[in-house]
């Protein structure tokens, strides 16, 4: 399990350039995610953004920074301060979204696309 997320449900034909965000986001919900409002983001959530024309890529926010997979060195890197790229969507884990105090903040069904 990749953070609560059964085997079976993670993809194994990742691409490195991807231009559908709706597609990610589709699967992120079906993997069991909840859709936030990404203001509401917060350490632990992740977030979908756009690196580049066709470059979509998952940052998990921490309190610090961010943690993402990085090309460069071709390592998992924790980043400190604010994420470089525009925000395309956020992400919660249902197990923190059930307990979350800001739970109006939530944006509703979680395969919505914006």
């Amino acid at each position: 399990m990749a953070m609560g997320v059964a085997k079976e449900k993670v993809r194994r034909d990742y691409s490195l350039d991807s231009n559908d965000p709706g597609r990610v986001d589709h699967e992120i919900g079906d993997a069991g995610f909840i859709r936030i409002a990404p203001v509401a983001a917060a350490a632990g959530d992740m977030l979908l953004v756009r690196t580049g024309p066709t470059g979509l890529h998952v940052v998990i926010l921490t309190g610090d920074g961010y943690v993402h997979a990085d090309m460069r060195p071709r390592k998992v890197a924790e980043v400190p301060g604010d994420v470089p790229w525009p925000v395309l969507s956020a992400w919660r884990h249902p197990m923190v979204a059930a307990e979350d105090p800001f739970a109006p903040e939530l944006v509703g069904d979680s395969r919505m696309v914006h």
